[in-house]
């Protein structure tokens, strides 16, 4: 990475209702060994790791993990993929007169 290359990186927040991923877009406007110092579209200014950023166009790593996760879904044999939801559960129902 060079000084003035837009770059993105994924900001992962996590809250009471779930997780959250959001892309951020800067540009390097200084390298620093193994950071670089980010302006963002709105001005602020950060330091941010070297490791953590892509070149703007690269796939960011939440795309590369569906990837994956869908080169293995579409690489798993038949009949897993065709198990019903429920399949292995055992004594899912409880007994007469208990609660679940």
């Amino acid at each position: 990475m060079n000084v003035g290359d837009s770059v993105t990186w994924m900001l992962i927040r996590t809250h009471s209702g779930g997780t959250s991923f959001s892309e951020r877009v800067g540009v390097i406007e200084r390298l620093q060994n193994s950071m670089a110092f980010v302006r963002m579209r709105n001005g602020r200014r950060l330091w941010m790791s070297v490791a953590d950023l892509r070149k703007e166009g690269e796939k960011t790593e939440v795309s590369e993990l569906f990837d994956r996760i869908c080169k293995e879904i579409s690489s798993a044999p038949a009949e897993v993929i065709k198990q019903p939801s429920n399949a292995g559960a055992l004594g899912n129902t409880p007994a007469k007169g208990e609660r679940s």
